[in-house]
């Protein structure tokens, strides 16, 4: 037919599709080319390239986790250790009693921090398991907050505000609930440089909830953000250890605990300032109240 065809065998991209083509001359010298679609093998082993990426990836930043953690748990025994030592019976060092209430309280601090790393471990480590047994309790968010807010140890608890939408309650498992509000505020105090914290919840248009929590701190990078709720990866960011007493697995158990109730969990920079976290209740976990809405403003302090 005067069509030169290339011997041997070669992929054809057309669109939409990936073919291989193959070329086989018969003895009478007539030729037979042969067109299969390889396009579903191909994207199989894109798909199983990806994977492979992302298993090395998470494997990658386990190892960073594993290597930081291995800081926050060896620094406070060391100290401990090292102040035992000082102190001791066997010490011949003179120790007053100024000095060995200062070595006490040294220990006590370093054991709380040794005690909630271990506590934050335990939390995330939780999130892997199955629970099939999720309760559900009708609450106004008012009530939640304030009661998160009183559970928690932040010296800077009291420059908490909230403001809080009236006529509307959720149903969502309540304890699950505070622990991430908890985690959300004690973030926002403890990166957001003593400006204080605004809490809101508001009822939207659409019936949906929104429970925001705002800091007034520098914000985060735009690579911050990305990893901000992802678990391990946020243990390569030099600012988790810039203080030494913050493991970096809040907003990712947060996060995990959201997606266990059935919420959203979103952090980006806000507009003219700050970090802005916004819980999303869907519409069907929340109950509207007939007699409308109205804004309640209280402190905690």
């Amino acid at each position: 037919l005067g069509v030169t065809i290339e011997e041997g065998n070669r992929t054809v991209r057309t669109p939409g599709a990936l073919w291989m083509r193959s070329f086989n001359r018969l003895p009478t010298g007539d030729a037979v080319v042969i067109h299969t679609n390889i396009t579903a093998i191909e994207n199989a082993k894109q798909d199983l390239e990806e994977a492979r990426a992302e298993a090395d990836e998470a494997n990658r930043a386990k190892s960073i986790f594993l290597d930081h953690m291995g800081v926050h748990l060896r620094a406070p025994v060391n100290t401990i250790r090292a102040v035992c030592e000082v102190t001791g019976r066997n010490s011949r060092i003179p120790v007053g009693e100024e000095q060995l209430r200062n070595y006490i309280d040294t220990i006590g601090t370093e054991a709380n921090h040794l005690a909630a790393t271990l506590e934050q471990i335990n939390e995330f480590l939780e999130l892997e398991k199955d629970d099939p047994h999720i309760y559900i309790d009708t609450f106004e968010p008012s009530d939640a907050i304030r009661q998160s807010i009183n559970h928690l140890t932040h010296e800077a608890k009291e420059d908490v505000t909230v403001h809080c939408d009236e006529g509307f309650s959720l149903s969502v498992q309540r304890s699950s609930f505070q622990r991430v509000l908890s985690k959300l505020i004690s973030n926002a105090l403890t990166h957001g440089r003593a400006r204080g914290v605004q809490v809101r919840a508001r009822l939207m248009p659409d019936g949906r909830a929104a429970i925001l929590v705002r800091d007034r701190g520098p914000g985060m990078s735009d690579q911050q953000l990305a990893i901000a709720a992802t678990p391990f990866s946020g243990a390569s960011e030099r600012s988790m250890n810039q203080d030494g007493h913050h493991v970096g697995l809040g907003l990712a158990i947060a996060k995990g605990l959201c997606e266990k109730l059935g919420l959203s969990l979103d952090i980006r920079n806000a507009s003219d300032g700050g970090v802005l976290a916004t819980i999303m209740v869907p519409a069907a976990l929340v109950d509207r109240k007939a007699s409308g809405t109205s804004d309640k403003v209280f402190h905690t302090a």
